[in-house]
């Protein structure tokens, strides 16, 4: 086998981990089947017998699948994806029964593909594993699929060759294609939906309209703090700050489309490693020492920030679409309101050059490991939701209990809407649909996931840039560079993250801004950037 096993030591880790987790009072169920030990919970739900998805396929498969606890669902009332309503009709339909372990996060994931007893299936984010899918295919943990998706996966086939977006944004640098993919669809405006959001009552106590421009941001800053002794006007949390900048929502007013990698007319650049994000630095250190950014931007956690935001102590915050109407709802005062800002730019009038906006592809992909006792029903499994009645389920869950039919178009009923246990509903579609597997977005579904106007509002601000033209599609690393990328990578990726946050608090004086870049140089940060040119060329086809 190509896979290479970790030392005993990263076993005795896996060790320690399993019996951390059972110690905090982690459970395992067992519906049926056998439970084997892991850093979460294991459990098996046993199929109702469906008709053959394909000629190919047998009902009554049994497979195992791994992924990490979803925080989604345990918002629905749920702790385990084996007890999601959803997940039970993806069986029941396929007639494929799956034994599913669910871990605490990425670190305990790895750590159980380590150990030597590989899933049939893995699903995690595109992302999760160091090296990518060309390191997890060389250590067996993903199979290369081209050859076998027309005939295995044929619905799934048919959408990632509608449009070469959609095919150039999975295959790999080796030319394959490794995972079962989520996407949205190209022209969808949801794929823009995290931003700057700010209270338009207080706006209009200043009697200011939303900002667009940077200064006229600041403006507003300062204008909540001065006048109506908002104390902290700009609220973070650590999690989202750093994004502000690589999401480029920021970093666009001042000409430098992202923080992290972006590509001009194919030629691969690195924006923290440019002068131009020294200006977005200095900007941020202005606020923090004006008192109109969270002081504690490194550390806040998000509930803290929505609470302050929602008790007034903040104006503006930069999160999710969905924050919105948690925010709102949970208010419910008839006064509080927030609105959406586009990303910022120099110049009244201006379309910003970059904003948050997900490539096509969203974070979770499905992967077959070269352990897979049944790679025919493992496609299946998996191609399901890629056909019409699969799309329907993962949108929008089950016919007659979390969706009907109105004037023909597919609505959420009022389980999902107006929960009567309180739940709110983006948990529970992914409690009756399965949106946090690997499938597509419909429109009409996310339409109904953002009801307020004000989402609506947000939608249309955030996507209102040129991202697109900066964006790398694929940056699957080749093969012979994966692990000398990784460590360069590892070490590059601390420093940076270190180094903003200590310019931002004036920890590190930004005149020493250019002996940053002398660092990352002496740290390898050419030799990284030329490696990912390599990469993108071959990924376009040069």
């Amino acid at each position: 086998m190509k896979r290479q096993w970790v030392f005993l030591t990263l076993l005795l880790v896996l060790a320690l981990l399993i019996a951390g987790c059972a110690g905090s009072g982690t459970t395992q169920v067992t519906t049926t089947g056998t439970t084997k030990a892991t850093t979460g919970t294991t459990a098996t739900t046993t199929a109702t017998a469906a008709p053959a998805l394909y000629p190919w396929h047998e009902p009554g498969v049994v497979l195992t699948l791994v992924r990490n606890t979803d925080v989604d669902i345990t918002r629905a009332g749920i702790t385990t994806y084996a007890d999601a309503p959803g997940f039970k009709a993806w069986q029941e339909q396929t007639g494929i029964s799956i034994n599913i372990t669910e871990t605490a996060d990425d670190t305990a994931l790895k750590l159980y593909l380590a150990s030597g007893d590989l899933p049939d299936i893995i699903v995690a984010t595109r992302t999760f594993y160091t090296g990518g899918q060309l390191k997890m295919a060389e250590d067996g943990l993903a199979i290369p699929l081209t050859d076998q998706l027309a005939d295995l996966a044929p619905d799934f086939w048919q959408f990632i060759n509608a449009d070469s977006i959609y095919y150039d944004s999975l295959k790999q640098a080796d030319g394959e294609i490794y995972c079962f993919q989520g996407f949205f669809l190209k022209d969808s405006p949801y794929r823009s939906w995290r931003g700057m959001m700010i209270r338009q009552d207080f706006l209009d106590k200043v009697s200011l309209s939303p900002p667009t421009t940077i200064d006229d941001f600041t403006a507003v800053l300062r204008a909540f703090k001065n006048t109506l002794g908002i104390e902290i006007p700009l609220i973070a949390f650590s999690s989202n700050f750093p994004r502000m900048l690589s999401d480029g929502n920021l970093t666009a007013a001042f000409g430098l489309p992202t923080s992290i990698g972006y590509q001009v007319d194919g030629t691969y650049h690195f924006g923290a490693y440019e002068p131009a994000y020294k200006d977005a630095l200095t900007y941020l250190n202005m606020l923090y020492n004006e008192g109109l950014l969270d002081k504690n931007f490194a550390v806040t956690d998000e509930p803290t920030a929505q609470s302050s935001v929602m008790e007034g102590k903040s104006g503006a915050i930069y999160a999710a679409a969905s924050r919105i109407l948690n925010m709102t709802s949970a208010v419910n005062d008839g006064v509080f309101k927030l609105t959406g800002l586009p990303p910022f730019t120099k110049n009244k009038g201006d379309v910003a050059i970059s904003g948050m906006t997900d490539p096509v592809m969203v974070s979770t992909a499905s992967w077959i490991s070269e352990d897979c006792k049944n790679v025919p029903a493992a496609c299946a499994f998996l191609n399901y939701l890629y056909t019409d009645e699969g799309n329907m389920l993962y949108n929008f869950g089950i016919e007659g209990e979390s969706y009907t039919y109105v004037n023909g178009k597919p609505t959420f009923t009022e389980l999902m809407t107006k929960n009567p246990d309180g739940y709110s509903l983006d948990p529970m579609i992914r409690k009756y649909g399965i949106l946090n597997f690997s499938g597509v977005q419909d429109l009409a579904m996310s339409a109904q996931r953002f009801p307020l106007q004000e989402q609506i509002h947000a939608y249309a601000a955030w996507s209102s840039h040129t991202a697109d033209k900066y964006t790398i599609i694929n940056n699957a690393i080749l093969a012979q560079y994966i692990n000398e990328e990784a460590t360069l990578w590892t070490d590059i990726d601390t420093y940076i993250n270190e180094m903003r946050a200590k310019f931002i608090s004036g920890q590190e004086p930004l005149s020493n801004f250019d002996a940053y870049l002398t660092t990352l140089k002496t740290m390898g940060m050419d030799r990284l950037i030329e490696i990912r040119q390599l990469s993108l060329d071959a990924a376009r086809g040069k």
